[in-house]
């Protein structure tokens, strides 16, 4: 081989080198802008975690927030429950009050109102029943009144 025709070889070799050099550096390119395009997506996708952690921990404290309340709620509704309990007590209690003193002193003054009545038509012929007769209608009017009611809430009780 002749010093031209090895140079030729060389030359053309060169010229293939420096192609393919130049494809390198343009896939360099690429690559380059590739990665930062990859840099950005991964920067975007780190403050999409970042919100979604700020996020999550919004709705843990409001979640902590939720059972703190229901927890409140219980503890009212508990004192609701024993208020109300106490309540029916009470209630009940004064139903049998009611029952057994008042209406037994009401009958006994009654009574004795109907025996004063009496001796004071005895006392005064003129003086009129009618009077004493009122009041007996009365005090049975509402002792029927009182039964008619004590029905009815034992009927409601048992439907």
């Amino acid at each position: 081989m002749s010093d031209k025709e090895l140079l030729l070889l060389i030359y053309n070799d060169t010229q293939s080198i420096k192609s393919d050099l130049q494809s390198t550096k343009e896939d360099v390119q690429a690559l380059k802008t590739d990665m930062q395009a990859i840099k950005t997506d991964m920067q975007a996708l780190k403050a999409d975690v970042q919100a979604l952690k700020t996020d999550v921990q919004f709705l843990k404290d409001e979640l902590q927030s939720t059972k703190d309340d229901v927890q409140a709620l219980k503890t009212d509704v508990q004192t609701l429950k024993a208020d109300v309990q106490f309540l029916k007590q009470d209630v009940s209690d004064i139903k049998l009050h009611l029952e057994n003193v008042t209406d037994k002193n009401i009958t006994l003054l009654v009574e004795n109102h109907v025996m004063l009545i009496n001796k004071l038509n005895q006392a005064v012929p003129a003086a009129n029943k009618n009077l004493v007769y009122e009041v007996k209608v009365h005090y049975l009017i509402e002792k029927v009144d009182k039964l008619k009611k004590a029905s009815h809430v034992h009927e409601d009780k048992t439907a």
